[in-house]
């Protein structure tokens, strides 16, 4: 995981009884691009326990990875996310398409506990 460059944006109840609190914090330091966010007083049902807070967080952490926007305590801010060619995004001499096959190769792929 420690290679994974894509960022990965982790919510977690603070008061889950099921997975401790404490796993998320390790799985977010094995992530260089993670950012990890504490639901207060929710537990292991995050969309039961705090449905409108999540959307918030959503909302402030897009705010600031692509608009890099700061923080606001404002109220409701609109964020249009567009889809884009690949190749926008791409720096002047990359190749249009990555080198060796879109899709992995299940014989190449590791296998966890849970699999």
């Amino acid at each position: 995981m420690a290679a994974w460059e894509k960022p990965v944006f982790m919510l977690h109840g603070d008061e889950d009884r099921i997975v401790d609190p404490g796993i998320a914090e390790r799985l977010s330091a094995a992530i260089p691009a993670s950012t990890l966010g504490f639901v207060p007083e929710s537990g292991h049902l995050l969309l039961d326990d705090a449905f409108d807070t999540i959307g918030v967080m959503i909302l402030e952490y897009l705010r600031a990875r692509y608009l890099r926007a700061p923080h606001d305590h404002g109220g409701i801010t609109t964020l249009q996310l567009e889809r884009r060619p690949g190749w926008v995004d791409r720096l002047p001499g990359e190749a249009d398409e990555p080198e060796g096959p879109s899709v992995p190769d299940p014989s190449q792929q590791e296998v966890g506990p849970n699999a």
